[in-house]
């Protein structure tokens, strides 16, 4: 067992079953997953929000750079785009602290959401 998925306390196996029927899409900066999932034809799922809600989701397809941090924002799960002001902390991926709080509809100039589409 590699230290990385005894860290995340699972393995890549167990994430793909419960993504299972799930597209995950990466929005473009400022998008929110309604809108990058009507892009390619589908509809957001917000139901499975928590599953991405995640830093081992999110550094599965995200670059994170500067890490993977609690947050609260209607834009998240994302990470924030290279170009955003240092205090916002370019590069670190975001996720809600409280998982009844995500939402489809919410979105940031400066982030790019991770989106569970079908």
């Amino acid at each position: 067992m590699t230290m990385y998925n005894y860290l995340a306390g699972s393995t890549e196996s167990n994430f793909g079953s419960r993504l299972d029927g799930i597209n995950v899409i990466l929005g473009r900066q400022g998008e929110s997953c309604s809108s990058a999932c009507r892009a390619k034809g589908q509809s957001c799922v917000p139901s499975r929000l928590a599953e991405l809600n995640k830093c081992q989701i999110l550094q599965k397809y995200m670059r994170c750079k500067n890490g993977c941090f609690p947050s609260l924002g209607p834009d998240q799960p994302a990470e924030v785009v290279d170009e955003a002001p240092k205090n916002l902390n370019p590069g670190a991926c975001l996720y809600m602290q409280m998982d009844d709080r995500l939402t489809c509809d919410g979105s940031h100039r400066h982030t790019r959401r991770l989106c569970p589409c079908a």
